[in-house]
């Protein structure tokens, strides 16, 4: 037995009243859509469109063609129009969009044509202005003679999303107007009507309809080599991970410069001092790796605007996690300069700063890895906390606590630097809105001393 959803003829709430059979139905399709389309559309957007698709197919007919299978496939074919509209998606091959009152007959054999003689090289959709319940007997046995089966296709209403993301359309009943849409190349192929004429009629259709798709797909441009959406998804981890591992290294940077400051290094201060420089090469060598690998795939893959907002916000990210690696040379170079008296302790806050700023750049890269923004906040108070810290520091060097001016000199510097990589921390903040939400804004900061 073939289980139907059943006939609704309004959109959600209505799911609310389905049987749980039909709900445990409903949600695995939505989980599938969810899988395929969730990086692009809200999961609002494809409920709407499964409930709207169900009650459009339901409302027609109630024979086996409306099984749930095919309101999923109609769902699925009305989301891939919209993603395209929206430019959510870059589709290489064309879109062309037989049309006919019913669709039960002509547009169904000439997309079916279409596919054989076409392969991969444009994508054949067929729709009806007032579709039937079913497909002709007669149409189907005459595409069976030469081996295509449609016996899995259904009649399907013509909705504005399909009709818009169709390059070429086709209409192939003479008494089918169809509004014309801008940048969409339009033609009315004119053959034989086979209605009532049995199958020969039909063979005749087939016959004519062959010869009209030979010629278009004649005139379609060379195949493009079609983009891996599992190929990009893969690219996009790989750097993602050297983003990661890079925001890691450069933590671990921050870690060994606020021991070489405090002394605490069993090694001394010059090690300490080596081992930042040593990892800053490394960060450098990572920064352009990721930068060359971003464009590479920016060049190979052509990737829509959410991915390329990702790959921008990466790239982005480990710029600035470089300029933070130069500041924490800066630090640990600064760290070694100085040499205060021993009856004077070091400035009150450097080892805080510090601290923030592991948190603060640890925080911002899980960000932009994750595409989330929930640390941001957190990140920008945090460096109006560096700010305040900073404050400190210069006011204790102002009254001359330091001891001799150069002294004082290096430990300005070295609070300056730190200030400076949490300012890269909160752009590296930005850059996890930019990919979430595609807003390009700077967050609010507080003014500095000194």
């Amino acid at each position: 037995m073939t289980l139907l959803l059943p006939t609704s003829t309004a959109p959600t709430p209505d799911h609310l009243h389905l049987s749980t059979e039909h709900r445990l139905i409903r949600r695995g399709i939505l989980n599938r859509l969810d899988v395929e389309f969730g990086r692009l559309l809200t999961r609002e957007t494809l409920e709407q469109y499964l409930d709207e698709s169900t009650a459009e197919l339901t409302r027609r007919s109630s024979s086996v063609a409306h099984a749930p299978v095919f309101v999923e496939r109609f769902t699925r074919q009305r989301l891939r129009a919209l993603a395209k509209n929206q430019g959510l998606v870059v589709d290489h091959q064309p879109v062309v969009l037989f049309v006919c009152q019913r669709n039960d007959g002509a547009s169904q054999m000439a997309a079916a044509l279409f596919r054989r003689q076409a392969g991969d090289r444009a994508i054949a959709l067929s729709a009806g202005r007032k579709p039937a319940d079913d497909l002709l007997v007669e149409a189907v046995h005459a595409m069976h003679e030469v081996g295509i089966e449609m016996l899995d296709e259904f009649p399907k209403p013509l909705t504005p999303e399909v009709e818009q993301a169709a390059d070429i359309i086709i209409t192939l009943d003479r008494h089918d107007r169809i509004p014309v849409l801008d940048d969409r190349h339009y033609e009315a192929w004119r053959t034989i009507d086979p209605e009532g004429g049995g199958l020969n009629a039909y063979r005749s259709l087939r016959h004519e309809l062959a010869v009209q798709v030979e010629r278009l797909v004649g005139r379609l441009a060379p195949p493009t080599p079609t983009v891996s959406r599992a190929g990009f998804d893969g690219d996009l981890e790989e750097v993602t991970a050297m983003v990661d591992r890079m925001g890691r290294d450069v933590v671990a940077m921050i870690q060994c410069a606020a021991a070489a400051l405090e002394g605490s290094l069993p090694f001394g201060r010059t090690e300490g001092w080596r081992r930042v420089r040593d990892a800053d090469a490394r960060v450098d060598a990572a920064q352009l790796a990721v930068v060359n690998r971003v464009l590479e795939i920016i060049a190979l893959r052509q990737p829509v605007a959410g991915d390329l907002r990702a790959l921008l916000a990466l790239e982005n990210t480990v710029i600035h996690l470089e300029r933070v690696a130069d500041g924490l040379v800066d630090v640990a170079e600064a760290a070694l300069s100085v040499h205060l008296p021993k009856d004077s302790p070091t400035p009150p806050g450097l080892g805080d700063m510090l601290s923030l700023l592991e948190v603060m750049v640890g925080d911002a890269v899980a960000d932009v890895v994750d595409r989330s923004t929930g640390s941001v906040d957190g990140v920008v108070s945090m460096e109006r906390q560096l700010d305040d810290l900073h404050g400190g520091v210069f006011r204790w060097l102002s009254d001359g606590r330091a001891g001799d001016h150069r002294g004082s000199m290096e430990l300005d510097r070295l609070s300056r630097a730190i200030k400076r990589a949490g300012e890269h921390a909160v752009d590296m903040a930005e850059q996890a809105v930019f990919a979430d939400r595609g807003e390009w804004r700077e967050l609010r900061r507080t003014g500095s001393a000194g």
